[in-house]
């Protein structure tokens, strides 16, 4: 069996590069999602709340999109 890194540098898709990719978007979409709350209304609302709100929203944004990109990568 290959390695973890081996399977993604080749780029196969087996339920552990899966879940990889989906804990990936999930930390880069919750940090995106904070960087950009904290840019619109970081001054307004409070740095706490701020990033209690941005984490849930990039997360919803990012992880959805990369599912969906794995189920079409896995199709073709």
């Amino acid at each position: 069996m290959d390695s973890i890194y081996q399977q993604l540098a080749t780029g196969a898709l087996t339920p552990v590069t899966c879940a990889l990719y989906g804990l990936i978007a999930i930390v880069l979409g919750g940090t995106g999602g904070c960087v950009g709350a904290n840019i619109l209304g970081g001054k307004s609302l409070g740095k706490e709340l701020v990033f209690m709100m941005g984490f849930p929203f990039g997360v919803a944004a990012a992880l959805p999109g990369v599912l969906i990109g794995l189920l079409v990568s896995r199709m073709l």
